[in-house]
């Protein structure tokens, strides 16, 4: 089951660039067109989609393991945009 989205507010084209590296580099499936893209990989899959204009980044997981809370995932997803 989807989890509920995170929007994240003033992300510049270089921060979602970097972002997106990072999810490329870890996910074991992806695909990346544009500004959207889904990944998927150990047991997680996400999608997300970047609106250039206004500077916001949407980003959802949409499976992970049963054992994970869903406010370890919303966390770790926090971290990945506030790292770059």
């Amino acid at each position: 089951m989807p989890m509920k989205p995170q929007v994240f507010r003033n992300v510049s084209l270089l921060q979602y660039h970097a972002v997106r590296a990072r999810i490329e580099a870890q996910a074991e499936d992806g695909e990346f067109v544009g500004n959207t893209g889904t990944a998927r990989g150990h047991g997680y899959a996400a999608r997300w989609t970047f609106d250039e204009a206004r500077e916001i980044l949407t980003m959802q997981c949409t499976e992970k393991p049963l054992s994970v809370s869903e406010s370890y995932v919303d966390d770790k997803i926090l971290a990945l945009v506030r790292s770059v």
